[in-house]
């Protein structure tokens, strides 16, 4: 079954999930990173991998990693002079120092233009953009109940589709705006460098195309909207492997085939194995529970014993009985409870969540 899944039906089990938070906010799965594998997904790969991203595109931008390190590195010498103190040292936020670099970065490679630095640092446009970003990437890594249960989507617990919806308009309202002044500025006829941003590049390759039904301002979009440019902007600062935080969830990003390799062939049990919390050590017996223990001899044990006796299909088949009888009996109480609460409308307020 292993061997069918990686050939006989690869394309299916090596497609991306359709999840809440990019069906929302990623033009309804238009996002490169996260659109299911398909004719959409090879052709925008191709456009990518040889257009976009190609090593001599990569290259011409070179200048503007360069300089935005010289001029970071000089924003913070004269923030230095500016707030020195008497033993000559000056208290510097480095987190935002290297986020404001990252930023810089992508923007001007995506889009020729930098939002931090000098007056642009309380710009109301740089605000809205790394709310959006910031509020883009939490959202990523937040579970919604519609992702494991389709039908209790509609109650939207927590709201987090609201709040997705919400960035998903900020983000597309700022992208929009970008892609209207390229345009006008080609429209006008403007020159233009010979290193041309991305955004550039992506309207005259994109220009008036159609790929399965999505139009070129849509893919122009999704494109910019990809995660990896931010990644691999990190990648140039921190190193070829180096981890994130989505959301609730710390990510390890790896940004070099030979490390990713060696993960997977010198390094695999490391890989596999579970990360040792400190909730699974207090309350689940220092990591002796199945689903949180580390890799190794106790593990492989007790896949055996669960797999081979405790939940066989014949063990699963005899408990049937079980799951009926519950969901008999709570609809039974849901209705009895609908009977005695019911208003004059016939409605009754009922907390699912419990």
């Amino acid at each position: 079954m292993a061997k069918e899944s990686f050939t006989t039906i690869d394309m299916a089990v090596s497609s991306r999930p359709k999840i809440v938070a990019i069906e929302i906010m990623g033009y309804n799965h238009a996002v490169f990173g996260f659109a299911p594998y398909g004719p959409y997904w090879r052709e925008l790969r191709n456009i990518t991998t040889l257009e976009i991203l190609s090593p001599r595109r990569v290259e011409q931008l070179q200048h503007v990693r360069v300089s935005e390190v010289q001029n970071s590195i000089k924003e913070l010498y004269n923030l230095w002079c500016s707030q020195k103190s008497e033993t000559g040292y000056a208290l510097v936020e480095l987190k935002q120092w290297f986020s404001h670099l990252a930023f810089n970065m992508v923007l001007r490679m995506v889009v020729g233009k930098r939002y931090f630095g000098g007056e642009n640092l309380q710009d109301e446009k740089t605000k809205r953009c790394v709310k959006a970003v910031e509020d883009f990437m939490h959202l990523l890594g937040v579970f919604t109940v519609g992702d494991a249960i389709p039908w209790l989507r509609w109650f939207d617990f927590g709201g987090h589709e609201k709040a997705m919806k919400e960035t998903g308009k900020a983000l597309d309202s700022i992208i929009s705006e970008e892609l209207e002044e390229h345009r006008k500025r080609k429209g006008l006829g403007e020159k233009v460098d010979e290193a041309q941003d991305f955004m550039d590049v992506m309207i005259s390759l994109l220009d008036g195309r159609t790929i399965e039904g999505i139009d070129d301002d849509t893919m122009i979009k999704s494109i910019v909207l990809t995660p990896h440019r931010t990644l691999g902007a990190l990648a140039d600062k921190y190193g070829p492997i180096f981890t994130i935080q989505l959301g609730s969830k710390k990510t390890l990003v790896i940004n070099n085939w030979e490390i990713a390799k060696e993960c997977f062939t010198t390094n695999d049990m490391v890989v596999s194995s579970r990360p040792k919390l400190v909730a699974a050590e207090l309350m689940g017996y220092n990591h002796a529970m199945f689903g949180f223990a580390p890799y190794g001899h106790y593990w492989r044990e007790l896949r055996k014993i669960t797999t081979l006796e405790i939940l066989t299909t014949r063990r699963v088949e005899q408990l049937q009985h079980v799951r009926v009888t519950e969901v008999q009996n709570w609809i039974k109480e849901l209705y009895n409870l609908w009977c005695s609460q019911r208003s004059e409308s016939g409605y009754a307020l009922v907390e699912l969540k419990l």
